[in-house]
Formats: C-alpha cells, structure tokens, sequence
C-alpha cells in the first residue's frame, strides 16, 4: 500500500507555504486520504474510464531486466529496483493530516482523481 497524493494537493500546499507565514522551519509529510493497493488503483481506473483496468504484479528482477532491456543505465534500473523493493515492503504504507492541516481541505482520494483525469486514461 502506498499514501499517493494528488500534484493538485502538492500544488495547493505550496501555495500556502510559499504566500503564507508561519511555515519557516517546518517539515509537512504529504500523502493522500489513505493507503491503498495498487490493486485498488486498477478498480479505481476501471471505474472512472468504464473498462476492465488490471494491476500486474511484475517480480522485481524481470522489472530491472526489462528497463536495462529499455536502454536504461545499469545503475538507473538497480536504483529504480530498490525503490521499488522499498515500496513493496511498505516504505510508503502511511498517511499524513498535514495536506489538510495547511490547506483547510482534506486530501484528494485516488478514486477523484482518477474520475477527473478519466479522459486522459482513456475514458469517457
């Protein structure tokens, strides 16, 4: 699971740290509403662009055989490969108040982003 974030929400945070005072020193963790599955980001594009969207557990040394196979350096596909074994072993399984906290609004959820950006997955 991971606490992924909305760039919209990215976006409004540093608006109001970069226009705003009382942030001088400060250090905001920013994630979503909630950790979800990756499989639970396929429902949620399936949903918004009304089609059958599947999540593919792909192993980790066929991933970095595949982006060397992409022309990726050597040290950027074992770099990408432990950023990725990081976050399958729940380095990104969190969530975080604070988008809330200096925004006023809560965090965007995956689902509304996903419903928003619909037509640019391939949707209605």
């Amino acid at each position: 699971n991971i606490g992924m974030i909305d760039a919209r929400d990215i976006v409004d945070v540093a608006v109001k740290v970069l226009t705003g005072n009382g942030h001088e020193g400060k250090t905001y963790t920013l994630t979503g509403p909630a950790s979800i599955s990756f499989h639970e980001v396929a429902a949620a594009l399936s949903k918004a662009v009304g089609k059958q969207v599947t999540y593919v557990d792909v192993p980790l040394e066929t991933a970095r055989e595949g982006m060397k196979g992409m022309g990726m350096s050597e040290w950027m596909s074992d770099a990408m490969t432990e950023y990725f074994r990081a976050f399958s072993e729940g380095y990104g399984d969190n969530t975080s108040p604070d988008v809330e906290k200096v925004t006023g609004k809560p965090a965007r959820s995956y689902q509304a982003f996903a419903s928003d950006f619909a037509q640019v997955f391939g949707g209605g």
